[in-house]
Parts: C-alpha cells; sequence; structure tokens
C-alpha cells in the first residue's frame, strides 16, 4: 500500500530568487529555471505565493 502526498506547486512565475540574489527568478510551475530578471515595475512577481524559508527548487503556497 503507497500514500500519495499531494503537494500544491505554485504557478509559473516570476519569484524571489530562493538562491538569495536579489533578483528575480522564473519557475516554469515545476522547477526553478536559470532565468534572472532585474526587479523592476513591468515584471510582476506571482501573487500568492513566497520562496520565503524554503530550499532552492521548492515553491509552495505561502
Amino acid at each position: 500500500m503507497s500514500l500519495a502526498v499531494e503537494t500544491e506547486l505554485a504557478p509559473s512565475g516570476w519569484y524571489p530568487d530562493p538562491a538569495g540574489t536579489p533578483m528575480l527568478r522564473w519557475w516554469n510551475g515545476r522547477t526553478w529555471t536559470d532565468h534572472l530578471e532585474q526587479v523592476r515595475p513591468e515584471v510582476q512577481i506571482a501573487a500568492g505565493y513566497s520562496t520565503r524559508d524554503l530550499g532552492y527548487g521548492r515553491a509552495f503556497r505561502f
């Protein structure tokens, strides 16, 4: 018998870089990419989600 663990992943979007840089990193809905972007008004941070206090490579609903 196996137990299914359901994890809600954040939708794709720009998030504060979990690696700790002052930039935004693109989360593709499944994994972090290598795409970095400067914080600026036309680049919107995905609302309702945070990478704060989470390990690199994960994004979960905050």
